[in-house]
């Protein structure tokens, strides 16, 4: 390499220069050459280290995103809200308490009653779907095991009669001395008529219904066939939908 400098009339400090940038460049060349070689692999081998590479980074990046939330939850609800929290449940077995029903508001008091007789009717097969509103008359529905029967029933707190549920399929639940009663509409005006004279009055008459908490022997009698069980736990009730004073007869 010198003589071939020197034949070419550059000497001395040149000489050394030249071969020092021959040198950079030969070992740049093969570095990058090299490089190339190495990466190079089976296509195979080379995607399923792409899709390891790619699904360690998404897991990293879920971690990081679940760390963080739980980094802000802590700074949020820290100390004395997370010391509340744990007094609350560790005192939850021993706050219970009845309700009372006279302080329930108005739709509480109509989702308590119905959790009652949905208690006894499921004794019977049936399985009660409450209803946002008075479907075709009904306050709930009640579906059978057998897949075939489905009552539309309206839940009062003492025996009524209307005459809007006339022709509707409706059937009337009412509570009488801890025992649900459970009875098609039309049947029940049937049975009122036979053992009672409400039907002759200015109630039903002119107002087109008719309730009462008290029920005579007779009728109480034509009703034992409509006997459900029992109520599960106390009840009271607060109908206030007829504001028909209670009359018996």
């Amino acid at each position: 390499m010198g003589a071939f400098f020197a034949h070419n009339g550059v000497e001395g400090p040149e000489v050394a220069v030249a071969l020092a940038f021959v040198l950079v460049f030969c070992s740049c060349f093969c570095f990058c050459f090299l490089s190339i070689i190495e990466k190079t692999c089976h296509p195979e081998r080379s995607l399923a280290r792409t899709l390891r590479q790619t699904q360690s980074k998404d897991l990293r990046l879920l971690f990081s995103m679940q760390l963080k939330s739980r980094i802000i939850y802590i700074q949020i609800w820290s100390g004395e809200a997370r010391i509340r929290q744990e007094k609350d449940l560790s005192g939850i077995a021993t706050t219970l308490k009845k309700v009372s029903y006279k302080e329930l508001r108005p739709k509480q008091k109509e989702l308590f009653n119905f959790q009652k007789i949905a208690a006894t009717l499921a004794d019977y097969g049936f399985n009660c779907i409450k209803l946002a509103d008075d479907w075709q008359g009904a306050d709930f529905l009640a579906y059978h095991i057998n897949g075939s029967t489905t009552l539309k029933v309206q839940l009062k707190s003492r025996l009524t009669i209307n005459q809007e549920y006339s022709g509707k399929d409706i059937w009337i639940a009412f509570p009488h001395k801890g025992h649900w009663y459970l009875i098609e509409h039309h049947c029940l005006v049937e049975k009122v008529g036979k053992y009672t004279d409400w039907l002759k009055s200015p109630s039903w008459i002119e107002r087109y219904g008719y309730s009462s908490a008290s029920i005579n022997p007779g009728l109480l009698e034509g009703l034992a066939v409509d006997k459900l069980g029992p109520i599960y736990g106390s009840v009271a009730f607060d109908d206030e939908e007829i504001a028909e004073p209670t009359i018996s007869s």
